[in-house]
């Protein structure tokens, strides 16, 4: 065995005999507590049951020098019992001797996490938070307020920390205490400093009139925009004064909503095309055409939209010509009856789509309004390439040009082997039975996997280029 891990046991055989004194430590003097409680009642009740001094003998016996002896009997039984209260006298003093001795050695006791340089011990705080731009929710166990809790070395170095407070979650409900949630938010808006903001606000039943002074809050700190997510009533959100330097990505309810919202100051439509950065957009709904002018659309990379009507897609996606990744999904009502589908002008960049059926209607020749050159990863809910699936995608990859490098199909319903042989040449496939769940606005949940042993795919949430 090398010195080095001769060195490494022996710290680790000091530290564990460390631990378990310490540990032995607090065990005795939680039992000297006990002890000086027992002590503490025997005391008293001997000092009740002979009506002595409340302040105690002394050690003299000098207590009991003025008490009337009018026989000698009871003059010994005074004497006994002022015996009795000495000696429990001298054990309480014992006992509070050596429990201030051991607690001055465990005060004395520097914890090793305590000798860290603030350097590291702030690192470390920033990795126990989700990664950026991830926010971790304003309070609770997995915030950075928690980390304030521990001790007063740790709450300095976390409030000197910017970086522990530039992502914010807020979840408000009609029962939430919206002074206090805003209070919060304030706190954490003037501690995380200059750094770039990553903000989700989502808000479930709360009247517009209470949501306004988060907004206002947030909208204050526009120009540190990183990342924003709002699920807001509409009527809450005020104009954007200022510009958007850091904004990379943007999550709203709906285009429209949000046009509606800033229609009365016209110059705030167009404040999303001061964000020089800004190339990723999440759609909760997308509805109605034509397309708003509020965000620059030829310059997003990554367009995410949960909820689109089949004849929607064409004017969306002609207007994001640069488009890198593409999750749509998709909503059929075949009570509307067939639906006129445009085609979409070749998308030249795009190398991931994703496309996601809500509900179980089949959609037919959906798949043909597309035409994707540099296509690499692919997944489609089947009924959104009926009626023949293994013809739409060979129609797909052949009209397309592309080189097709991984396949997942959800609600599959056909044998393994007919993607197989249609595509031999792409390496990764994946099937999954069950159709994808209706997606929430900050997420979409997956429905179980069910691979026919080959090469796993999984195109989702993981897969968003949008960490850093």
């Amino acid at each position: 065995m090398s010195k080095s891990a001769d060195g490494t046991g022996l710290a680790l055989l000091l530290l564990s005999k460390e631990r378990l004194a310490l540990a032995a430590g607090r065990s005795r003097i939680a039992e000297i507590d006990h002890q000086i409680r027992e002590r503490a009642l025997a005391l008293r009740s001997l000092r009740d049951g002979r009506n002595l001094p409340q302040g105690g003998p002394q050690e003299d016996g000098s207590a009991f020098a003025s008490s009337p002896t009018p026989r000698s009997g009871k003059i010994d039984a005074l004497v006994s019992d002022g015996a009795q209260i000495s000696q429990e006298v001298s054990a309480l003093r014992a006992l509070r001797a050596e429990r201030d001795l051991l607690q001055g050695r465990l005060d004395a006791y520097t914890y090793p996490v305590l000798t860290l340089p603030n350097e590291i011990v702030s690192e470390i705080f920033v990795r126990f938070l989700p990664s950026y731009p991830k926010s971790p929710p304003i309070i609770g166990p997995l915030s950075p307020n928690i980390l304030g809790q521990i001790c007063r070395k740790w709450r300095e170095i976390a409030l000197s920390t910017p970086a522990l407070w530039r992502g914010i979650t807020m979840d408000l409900n009609p029962f939430s205490d919206f002074r206090r949630a805003l209070g919060l938010l304030d706190t954490s808006l003037a501690r995380s400093g200059s750094c770039a903001l990553s903000i989700r606000l989502e808000c479930t039943g709360v009247a517009p009139k209470e949501v306004a002074p988060f907004v206002d809050a947030i909208s204050s700190a526009c120009a540190r925009w990183g990342h924003l997510a709002l699920c807001t009533p509409r009527r809450s959100f005020r104009a954007i004064v200022g510009l958007l330097p850091l904004l990379r990505s943007l999550s709203i309810m709906s285009l429209t909503q949000f046009s509606r919202a800033l229609e009365d100051t016209p110059t705030a439509t167009r404040a999303f095309h001061t964000a020089p950065l800004l190339h990723k957009v999440t759609l909760q709904y997308h509805r109605t055409s034509p397309l708003s002018d509020l965000l620059p659309w030829a310059r997003l990379t990554v367009l995410i939209v949960n909820y689109i009507a089949p004849e929607r897609c064409a004017d969306l996606l002609n207007a994001t010509s640069s488009l890198v990744y593409c999750r749509l999904r998709v909503y059929y009502d075949i009570h509307h009856g067939p639906q006129s589908l445009k085609s979409v002008t070749p998308l030249a960049h795009l190398k991931t789509l994703i496309l996601c059926a809500i509900g179980p209607h089949i959609l037919p020749n959906f798949l043909n309004i597309f035409t994707l050159p540099a296509l690499r990863r692919f997944r489609a809910t089947e009924a959104l390439i009926q009626p023949d699936p293994a013809a739409a995608l060979i129609a797909l990859v052949v009209r397309s040009g592309c080189a097709l490098d991984e396949l997942c199909v959800t609600g599959s319903s056909l044998p393994r082997r007919i993607y197989r042989n249609a595509l031999p040449s792409v390496g990764s496939f994946r099937f999954k039975r069950g159709l994808d769940k209706k997606g929430a606005f900050f997420g979409v949940a997956e429905s179980e996997d069910d691979t026919d042993g080959g090469d796993e795919l999984d195109i989702g949430e993981d897969e968003d280029p949008d960490q850093e």
